[in-house]
């Protein structure tokens, strides 16, 4: 059961130490059987999200552990509540509002999905924006090579709107971002509105 992973002792007013293990244990026993898009383990993207974090010189574990959790959810819809309840018990207060800041409902429409995702964040706090370019970083190196021109087409100027909705998070991060997305080897366009542009100051 998942509720197994919510060890005496390790609640959430233990020291900070724990808040990492806990996340990753609640990954692993989520995720472990799971594939991404791209056909990869599931549990190589919170691990890749961390990782840029750390390369990002982020050391806050209450950072990192809400990376390690930040699509649990979404990912499993069937064990939502189950998790959410596991999640309140081993993590802070203020990591699970993150995590479920950073959960998408995937019962809307695509379209409808990534506006209100865009909403969100327009007045997330830091710690949610900087999980998100680092998602958005690592979703961005493994983009799965079956998909067709209109659908990278559609996740670049997604990718483009959220980056300026994150702008001044964190500099590292954001210029990763752009470098993938103007120099990606299956070349996403640069194409965006004029103020979005403007803002990023993307080459022409």
């Amino acid at each position: 059961m998942i509720n197994e992973i919510a060890a005496p002792g390790h609640q959430h007013n233990e020291p900070a130490s724990y808040l990492v293990q806990n996340a990753q244990a609640i990954a692993i026993r989520a995720c472990h059987t799971q594939s991404r898009k791209d056909g990869t383990p599931a549990l190589l993207h919170p691990l890749a999200v961390s990782t840029h974090l750390s390369l990002a010189g982020i050391c806050d574990e209450r950072i990192h552990a809400t990376a390690w959790l930040h699509d649990v959810l979404e990912e499993n819809p069937e064990q939502h509540d189950e998790l959410l309840a596991v999640i309140r018990q081993v993590m802070p207060e203020d990591v699970t509002k993150h995590i479920l800041m950073l959960t998408d409902d995937m019962r809307l429409p695509d379209e409808q999905r990534k506006a209100a995702q865009l909403k969100r964040f327009d007045a997330a706090p830091h710690a949610v924006r900087i999980v998100k370019l680092a998602d958005l970083l690592a979703n961005l190196q493994s983009l799965p090579p079956f998909w067709d021109g209109p659908k990278r087409i559609a996740r670049s100027k997604h990718c483009w709107k959220m980056l300026a909705r994150l702008a001044n998070t964190n500099t590292y991060l954001e210029s990763r971002i752009k470098h993938e997305l103007l120099h990606a080897p299956w070349g996403l366009p640069t194409s965006l509105d004029a103020t979005a542009e403007k803002k990023l100051e993307v080459p022409q």
